[in-house]
């Protein structure tokens, strides 16, 4: 009995010897400058930290997981406060708020090759992705502005359109926007293809003929509308 519970014993220990090492975490530490943002991408770590006297520059360092070496550094072109970045269709968008853009500050997005750093484009607006490709980018606020999409490789515009005040609603269709739905205090609504640009469906949602009418002020939204799949619940 003894030799058998040896042998038990030496028969696990080969196991686990054979096992190799034990897995363990892996640790890198990478330096950035109070008030920096950071994103993981694939195997590159993104930074973007402030430079200069008053913060509004922006630098971006990338640096390659697991090592952390430094791979390439380039300034951003327009001082601001950038607030995320995200990868479409390759590019690395950096969005964030221009330093000189009024009050409200406005928004611009830059898209840089992501293996590179190399400038490709920037455009006024946040971005948004679209379902099948390119990026929707708005700007202004609920008293009006524009929205256009464009191709994520070189920024070419596909359509634009001005955006009046109202609120705008979005359906996403995968990992990207398919519809947009603009409505307005007085009940009207028009859905639009996200890809095209086309209006698809439109009405007014208080008119007699919904089976609702109703006296709308004029100081204020008054209806939320959400999509929920086909469903337009408002």
């Amino acid at each position: 009995r003894p030799l058998r519970s040896a042998l038990v014993l030496l028969v696990l220990l080969v196991t686990v010897v054979s096992g190799g090492p034990l897995p363990r975490r892996e640790v890198v530490s990478l330096p950035a400058a109070l008030g920096s943002e950071a994103l993981i991408a694939g195997d590159l770590y993104l930074v973007v930290e402030p430079v200069g006297p008053d913060g509004t520059q922006r630098r971006l360092n990338a640096y390659r997981l697991p090592g952390g070496e430094r791979i390439w550094q380039v300034p951003l072109p327009v001082p601001g406060r950038y607030w995320g970045m995200s990868v479409q269709d390759g590019m690395l968008l950096i969005a964030g708020y221009e330093a000189a853009g009024g009050d409200p500050p406005g928004t611009v997005t830059i898209a840089l090759e992501r293996a590179t750093g190399e400038f490709r484009w920037q455009q006024p607006g946040s971005p948004l992705p679209v379902s099948g490709g390119g990026l929707l980018l708005e700007t202004g606020d609920e008293r009006g502005g524009t929205m256009r999409v464009v191709d994520s490789c070189c920024g070419r515009v596909r359509w634009r359109a001005d955006r009046p005040a109202g609120q705008f609603t979005f359906r996403f269709a995968g990992p990207g926007v398919d519809r947009l739905v603009h409505s307005t205090a007085d009940g009207r609504v028009v859905v639009r293809d996200a890809a095209t640009g086309v209006v698809r469906a439109e009405a007014d949602l208080w008119d007699p003929a919904y089976g609702r009418e109703v006296s709308v002020p004029t100081d204020g939204p008054q209806m939320g509308v959400q999509v929920v799949g086909d469903l337009l619940l408002t």
